[in-house]
């Protein structure tokens, strides 16, 4: 008897799947065979963070769900240093694969880059005053460029902001995609900065001086998309190599290793993106 009910079983399983197999002809939602996720037909976009031929791989879709909501338009996709508080200059090379902006976005941007928080202005305890600088490199309508910019926190909830400083970095030669760029952010341990790329420089000094360090321990390799009312277009995909911190000879990470180094990283490997015409996930815990 139980052996006819587990048969019995087993046959309508298999007219179950039969059933929808049969069904599903002709109405295909998707092969997966476009370069990135069908924004028409997929809540997440493209999201890929781990290690390849000894590069560290970040890509991102703007509309992706491991975005800040709180900075409506913003979409990062980043790895973020263990003890960020000790690091005080962050060198790396970047080479941009490929970089699209959003059709509609006002100001767009799709970029890679360096930076996070590193003292605050106030002597009272709390997010405020917190300020944030990061060196990127990417396309924003001209070209591949390099740029940086100096924020500072005005509330604990992070809606507002002041930009203490942005500029653009002039280059002897130009930006190309696939071209490994080394760019550096030097921190002075008070309120200035230096910002290198490919040997060429720009600096920053504050107008309030260092009361603390930060109160978000948080410095990080990014890639990002700046889309503002903007239609999910927008891409970034980028490689990172060579990383060093606080001017030592010896490298912090060359990513040789199999899996992000979890000693040195807080977060780990994350992939969701279209590949070869299958959809690619993939995802490590810490």
């Amino acid at each position: 008897m139980k052996k006819n009910l587990k048969l019995a079983f087993l046959f309508c399983a298999f007219l179950m799947v039969s059933g929808l197999c049969h069904a599903s002809e002709g109405t295909l939602l998707d092969d997966f065979s476009s370069k990135n996720l069908d924004k028409t037909k997929w809540v997440y976009r493209d999201y890929a963070r781990e290690i390849i031929d000894g590069k560290l791989i970040l890509k991102l879709g703007n509309g992706s769900h491991m975005s800040a909501e709180v900075l409506p338009g913003i979409f990062r996709a980043e790895l973020p240093f263990i003890g960020s508080n000790d690091i005080h200059t962050i060198q790396a090379d970047i080479t941009i694969v490929d970089a699209e902006l959003d059709e509609k976005a006002l100001d767009a941007e799709s970029y890679a880059m360096i930076g996070g928080y590193f003292y605050n202005v106030n002597e009272t305890e709390g997010l405020t005053g917190d300020v944030y600088v990061e060196i990127s490199i990417g396309e924003r309508g001209n070209g591949l460029e390099a740029f940086w910019t100096v924020l500072k926190r005005l509330s604990n909830d992070s809606s507002q902001w002041e930009t203490l400083g942005s500029g653009d970095i002039s280059l002897a030669n130009p930006l190309q995609k696939g071209t490994p760029v080394n760019i550096k952010l030097v921190y002075d341990g008070n309120k200035s900065f230096e910002f290198s790329v490919n040997g060429n420089t720009s600096n920053f000094v504050g107008l309030e001086d260092r009361k603390r360090g930060p109160e978000r321990r948080f410095k990080t390799l990014e890639v990002g998309i700046n889309a503002t009312d903007g239609s999910n277009t927008g891409f970034i995909s980028a490689e990172f190599d060579n990383v060093y911190i606080n001017n030592e000879a010896i490298v912090y990470d060359d990513f040789f290793s199999q899996l992000i180094d979890t000693a040195k990283w807080t977060s780990t490997e994350f992939v969701r993106e279209c590949s070869k015409g299958y959809l690619r996930s993939n995802i490590r815990g810490i």
